[in-house]
């Protein structure tokens, strides 16, 4: 535990853990039985620790506890996973070592997201999820079978609470540091004896920004975002659920700028000075310390256009239809239907520095239309499952990009005045101060699938799957000019630079040539069919009650798709191929001291072929351009171990760890600054070796009508980076991180009054870097935050 000395001190840690037992004694003996938590892994209900795979459940109780608001909160909970950060603000997962690094919204995660039974393929739609939740289901390992929808690194999956029989609610307020008020609350009734209602909220506004700019003392930080759900659920009869679910959210807070810390421009001979960019440089900073553009940049009063406040626009509604009928020879049919759309139209400084070298501006819609069937039974010694998904997805993405100040911008407007036009002057000086990447696609995806469990004997099951996966998606797409602002730049100086380059863009028009630039390709306009088998097959071996042991072999896939990204030639838009990864885990599931202990072991190998990235390639004009690509052959190792103990009654210790070592096998490309590299022997972005998480939870009685409720976490992971190259550049360090809360209960816990805290030690930490045009930058964690929350229950 050499790490803890080295970030805070044994004494300091061991004073915090202590807190969560400073209530008091506990009453009871060690041992005492473990409350079991149900899942539906598996498309049915089972017992978590009787289930042949990694599973990492939480139940909704817990998550209040913990403060779980967001998916990124998970990473405080569950070893293997991490979130961080894309350029453009795109959330990006990773579990067991499996994610995507993308900047746009219409890429899908191979961590897929789940709300019940429907599927949010895409990141920017699994914001403001987690709130009125029966538990969490984090499945880990390739999930092809049942859930088919890119899963090769596994899934998470948010079980919604339902209306129950009688009328409750709750409804909790509270404040914290930044001036941030925050309310929550639900109210389950029935409505007739068949049918039951129950609407949940949540909402969360800040006035003071956490951010504060090193040169021109703005901030930004202050959040402003809301979501709501809504559940009606029909049981006419003992055989037949219905329920409808309708939910939104909408985000208007401060997008996060990013900070500095190294500055290698493009282009030297359009470089900033040293003493114009080295304030902004932040290698040793506060989280709370940024830059960015000030509102009142100089590029705002000399071109038309202007830029918007750095400031979400982002909302999202889904509904959902799920039908269970229970036929009374024992078969069981289940329908889910569902639609889903985001939008989002923001603005991200993406430098970390008060000059516009690149800030972003992604908008655009995804609309998602799935239908689920399956149908299962029961024999004699067989469980079993068929069914059949489709989803059609109708997408646009708009990627503005500003680059005012960008080194090889500045190169370009000079070289252009030299060359022989029409335009004004102004033109050409303000020219290509932004450009835009659009799209618009369409995927239809259809799979037919069939899962059994066989009783081979008392002691052993054998489980079997297949799913067999057609995804279709067409495309058209271009980098186009923005205003008449990027035309006067691409006709002058590709004109004298490119010799035999035609050129003659009109305001408005595509800028992308074709592959051997000898041609304006206008909008590129593409298809891709990919087809796939997705498989799984294990063996359950129950030793006794307390004792499973299980592996498994199991293959998923995740399909290929088209980039959004700024394309000087048609070459940039080239698809990229589906991914696969088959996955050999063994492991066993133990309960110890009459059920007071629970442990899990966990060892797996993966065989990743044809991983998707965002590479570059080289590019005459901005010397490397992006393209998404495929690295031929990587692998992953892993361990994972987990452990619930009940100390005494009232007193619980949690603990889990994770190894995991990704290692690049075939894969020769370039890096930002054109050079030939072979990345074989990377490791892959985002993916610590090491991760552990730790709590104590204890709840004790004070009086006959008053309890106390304590709880403190702690989360670690070791150094990881924002790239296969293991560079100063893209240095993630590692950080060790305590959060607490305590809260008093009042007579069966109608009221509750609690303080909570996270970053407890204020530890400054970053959980992403990336490289933006000059620029390298990485995205600061949350300081220490904390507050007070009152809650009240009726019914």
């Amino acid at each position: 535990m050499s790490w803890i000395t080295e970030r805070r001190g044994p004494s300091r840690l061991a004073l915090t853990m202590l807190l969560a037992l400073a209530a008091g004694p506990a009453h009871a003996q060690s041992g005492e039985m473990l409350e079991e938590i149900i899942v539906t892994a598996e498309k049915r209900s089972g017992v978590a620790d009787r289930i042949g795979m990694s599973i990492a459940a939480l139940g909704g109780e817990a998550l209040e506890t913990l403060r779980v608001t967001d998916t990124k909160d998970l990473v405080q909970l569950v070893p293997g996973f991490t979130a961080a950060d894309s350029v453009a603000g795109t959330p990006i997962y990773t579990l067991r070592g499996i994610g995507f690094n993308t900047p746009n919204l219409s890429a899908t995660s191979p961590v897929g997201v789940y709300i019940n039974d429907t599927a949010l393929a895409y990141p920017f739609m699994t914001q403001q999820m987690a709130f009125d939740l029966a538990r969490v289901e984090v499945l880990k390992g390739p999930q092809g079978t049942l859930y088919g929808r890119n899963t090769t690194g596994g899934l998470i999956k948010y079980v919604t609470a339902t209306p129950g029989d009688s009328y409750e609610g709750a409804v909790t307020a509270g404040y914290g540091n930044y001036q941030t008020f925050s309310l929550q609350g639900h109210v389950s009734t029935p409505v007739s004896e068949t049918l039951g209602l129950r609407i949940a909220f949540t909402a969360e506004d800040s006035d003071k920004g956490w951010q504060k700019s090193v040169t021109h003392g703005e901030r930004l930080g202050e959040k402003d975002r809301m979501a709501g759900r809504a559940t009606l659920q029909w049981k006419p009869d003992s055989g037949l659920v219905a329920t409808w679910r309708s939910s939104f959210w909408r985000d208007r807070s401060d997008t996060q700028a990013p900070q500095a810390i190294y500055y290698l421009p493009e282009n030297p001979a359009g470089a900033l000075t040293a003493a114009q960019i080295a304030p902004s440089l932040l290698l040793e900073a506060k989280n709370s310390q940024a830059d960015w553009v000030p509102s009142n940049h100089p590029g705002t009063r000399t071109w038309s256009g202007q830029r918007p406040p750095y400031r979400m626009r982002a909302d999202f509604q889904g509904h959902a239809l799920d039908l269970e009928y229970a036929f009374d020879n024992g078969l069981l049919l289940n329908s889910s239907t569902a639609y889903n759309r985001v939008t989002r139209d923001d603005m991200i400084d993406a430098n970390g520095a008060p000059f516009e070298m690149l800030s972003y501006q992604p908008r655009g819609h995804v609309n998602s239309l799935s239908q689920e069937l399956r149908l299962s039974g029961e024999a004699e010694r067989l469980n079993w499952t068929v069914g059949s998904y489709y989803v059609h997805d109708d997408i646009f993405e708009g990627m503005t990009a500003w680059l005012d100040d960008f080194s090889t911008v500045r190169v370009l407007r000079a070289v252009g005045a030299m060359v022989p036009n029409s335009y004004q002057p102004g033109q050409i000086a303000q020219g290509l101060r932004v450009d835009e990447a659009v799209a618009d696609m369409k995927t239809d995806s259809y799979s037919l699938f069939g899962s059994g469990q066989y009783e081979l004997s008392d002691a052993l099951k054998l489980t079997v799957g297949a799913r067999y996966n057609v995804d279709r998606t067409i495309f058209d797409g271009c980098t186009r000019d923005v205003g008449n602002n990027t035309a006067p730049i691409w006709n002058t100086v590709v004109a004298g630079v490119l010799a035999g380059v035609p050129t003659n863009i009109q305001p408005g028009g595509c800028i992308t040539f074709n592959e051997t630039m000898t041609a304006l390709a206008g909008m590129v306009h593409d298809k891709l069919r990919e087809d796939n088998l997705s498989w799984r097959t294990g063996l359950d071996w129950t030793l006794s009650d307390d004792t499973l042991l299980y592996g498994t072999i199991s293959r998923g896939y995740k399909s290929g798709g088209f980039p959004v990204i700024a394309a000087n030639t048609s070459r940039q838009l080239l698809p990229v191929r589906q991914e696969e990864v088959t996955s050999y885990e063994l492991g066993t599931k133990l309960r110890l001291l009459d059920g007071g202990l629970r442990t899990s072991l966990a060892a797996y190998y993966s065989d990743y072929r044809d991983k998707q990235v965002f590479g570059v390639l080289t590019d005459p004009l901005f010397r490397t351009l992006e393209r998404v690509l495929n690295v031929p052959k990587s692998e992953i190792w892993g361990l994972e171990a987990d452990v619930n103990w009940r100390l005494a009654a009232g007193l619980t210790a949690r603990a889990a760890a994770s190894w995991t070592h990704t290692k690049v096998l075939d894969y020769k490309g370039f890096d930002q600054f054109g050079n030939a590299v072979d990345f074989r022997g990377s490791e892959f972005p985002y993916s610590p070796e090491w991760q552990v998480n730790a709590g104590l939870d204890h709840v004790t009685d004070l009086s006959a009508n008053l309890s106390l409720r304590s709880t403190v976490s702690l989360s670690y992971q070791s150094r990881s980076h924002g790239d296969f190259q293991d560079l100063a550049y893209y240095n993630v360090k590692s950080r060790a991180l305590v959060d607490g809360g305590i809260t008093l209960l009042g007579p069966d816990e109608r009221w509750t009054a609690g303080l909570w805290v996270r970053n407890l030690f204020n530890q400054d930490y970053w959980t992403s870097v990336n490289y933006g045009r000059d620029m390298f930058s990485r995205t600061a964690g949350m300081p220490r935050t904390y507050g007070v929350n009152l809650g009240w229950k009726f019914g």
